[in-house]
């Protein structure tokens, strides 16, 4: 899971398994490589023009699309756009919705309906590298 896919569990500099151990280790983390996103080049791009940088924190595209959605929510409701009720409704009514993580809407629990999750191996430094995408066929993301 998240939580061990880190260097303070993968990397024996930072207390965590040691160093022969590391590449026979994979785990799976919900964020991918950023480049692997739909809108993940253009989103690293625009990131490294505003702030500097060009690797920033896996979890950045999901804050800028957290935000993006909730804006666009807000401006679509027009004078409406003030109420809670009605920004709550219509967010958890989102489907299809084009994004820079791809595809998504949110199903009747209100969860995303984004399901692929990173595959990373552990390198000889105890860095995790991304090695690749999982998505589960739609039968086991759904129940």
């Amino acid at each position: 899971g998240d939580g061990v896919c880190t260097n303070t569990y993968t990397g024996a500099k930072e207390g965590g398994v040691p160093s022969d151990i590391a590449p026979l280790i994979q785990c799976t983390v919900a964020t991918l490589d950023l480049k692997s996103y739909p809108g993940g080049q253009d989103f690293l791009k625009a990131y490294a023009a505003k702030y500097g940088e060009s690797n920033p924190d896996p979890y950045a595209i999901y804050g800028y699309e957290a935000m993006k959605l909730g804006l666009d929510t807000i401006k679509s409701l027009g004078s409406q756009g003030n109420d809670k009720s009605a920004i709550l409704d219509a967010l958890f009514a989102t489907k299809d919705r084009n994004s820079v993580l791809g595809k998504y809407g949110f199903d009747e629990n209100g969860d995303t309906t984004l399901t692929s999750y990173g595959l990373y191996k552990v390198d000889s430094s105890g860095n995790p590298e991304f090695l690749k995408t999982l998505t589960p066929p739609a039968s086991a993301a759904s129940g």
